[in-house]
C-alpha cells in the first residue's frame, strides 16, 4: 500500500513539475548553474523526462525503469539544489528554504528506493 501511495506521489510531482517546465521555463532559469550549456533546452528536456517517468510509473512493463528514472532524476537534480544553496540569494528565496529543499531531496531519494 505504501509503495502505491509513493508511486502516486512521485507520479503527481514529476508530471506536474514536467508540465511546468514547458509552461514556465523561465521559472527554472535561476536554478541552472552557469556552467551548463543551453539551459533552456535542458529545462525542456528535463521536463520531458519527468513526464515520461511519471507516466512510466503506471505502465507495468516500464514501471521498474521508471522507478530507476525517478531515483536518477532526484540524484541528478541534487547538485542543482546544492548550487542554489550557495548562491548569495537562492532562487528559492532564502538559505533556510534552500537547506530545507536539500534535506527534502535526500528524503525523496530514500523514499524512491522504497518503490
Amino acid at each position: 500500500m505504501l509503495s502505491f501511495v509513493l508511486q502516486l506521489f512521485f507520479a503527481f510531482i514529476f508530471f506536474g513539475s514536467g508540465v511546468y517546465h514547458f509552461i514556465k521555463p523561465d521559472f527554472f532559469m535561476p536554478l541552472m548553474p552557469p556552467v551548463l550549456p543551453a539551459p533552456k533546452m535542458l529545462i525542456y528536456l528535463s521536463g520531458l523526462v519527468e513526464i515520461v517517468v511519471a507516466v512510466g510509473l503506471f505502465v507495468a512493463p516500464f514501471r521498474q525503469v521508471a522507478v530507476w528514472g525517478v531515483i536518477a532524476l532526484l540524484i541528478v537534480f541534487t547538485p542543482i539544489h546544492i548550487f542554489d544553496y550557495f548562491q548569495d540569494v537562492p532562487a528559492v528565496g532564502s538559505k533556510s528554504i534552500a537547506a530545507g529543499r536539500l534535506v527534502i531531496q535526500l528524503i525523496l531519494i530514500a523514499a524512491a528506493f522504497y518503490l
